[in-house]
């Protein structure tokens, strides 16, 4: 990102003391939203959670529309499943179960997710869109 760009959280923004977007003339925000590709698809067992992330993700294209005259861009990211404390809890048959809908056969390398995002950062043209980074297909 540039130097004086700014990266937030879209909460931050729309829970920000005013709810407005006020910026420094000429800034650019960045809001890259991760989310999970169950909002998009959905799972058994998973409706609650799925919906959930599916109204972020329209709430994530809605923001995109509304904050893009104050050149603020808003992008969801699906990062993919990959190893966290949290992933290293789960059952490995289960971990076998999403490791299998993968078509590359492997999981999200954190460190190409990083690029990408850093990428997508500096990408100004891009608002409004859901990037899916892995091979799970949506």
């Amino acid at each position: 990102m540039a130097r004086g760009d700014r990266y937030e959280p879209l909460g931050t923004l729309l829970l920000s003391p005013g709810g407005g977007p006020a910026h420094e003339p000429g800034e650019k925000r960045f809001h890259p939203e991760h989310f999970s590709i169950l909002g998009v698809r959905g799972a058994v067992g998973c409706a609650n959670y799925a919906a959930a992330k599916a109204g972020l993700l329209g709430l994530t294209k809605a923001a995109a529309l509304e904050l893009g005259r104050f050149n603020i861009r808003v992008n969801a990211i699906l990062p993919g499943f990959h190893p966290t404390e949290m992933s290293d809890k789960i059952p490995p048959a289960q971990k076998d179960r999403v490791m299998a809908q993968h078509a590359l056969g492997r999981s999200t390398d954190l460190d190409e997710l990083t690029r990408f995002v850093l990428n997508l950062a500096e990408t100004t043209t891009v608002s409004g869109q859901v990037f899916n980074v892995d091979s799970r297909g949506l």
